[in-house]
């Protein structure tokens, strides 16, 4: 229980580096369609030295057999994201609820990346 307490404020802290580390990249790449995975790359490295965060991938190599095709993850946990952005092919795109475009910057670069808009 201690460990979390330790380790929470450092992921968060961790989280703003990203963030702030992914706006610098908009002023210089502001048409970069890659800001999204800049971000989730950024937040993964720094989650598995914080964490020890472990990801165990089975039949990755299914993903890129038959392109074009339509990958569908079932959101369990916050951490999803993360595995979604190490196991997916890069030039995969991803759908998302419209209500992400309120959110500065994660809005901006999500619908930057050329990701689909979902209105639930």
């Amino acid at each position: 229980m201690i460990m979390f307490y330790l380790r929470a404020p450092l992921v968060v802290l961790w989280t703003i580096l990203a963030l702030i580390a992914t706006a610098i990249r908009l002023v210089f790449h502001p048409w970069d369609p890659n800001t999204d995975r800049f971000f989730l790359n950024w937040l993964r490295k720094g989650a598995r030295l914080i964490v020890p965060l472990q990801i165990d991938i089975e039949g990755s190599e299914f993903l890129r057999m038959h392109r074009p095709c339509i990958i569908t993850a079932n959101h369990q946990h916050i951490l999803d994201a993360l595995v979604v952005s190490e196991v997916f092919p890069h030039d995969t795109i991803v759908s998302g609820k419209i209500e992400i475009r309120k959110i500065p910057l994660l809005g901006w670069a999500f619908d930057r990346a050329g990701n689909v808009w979902l209105d639930r």
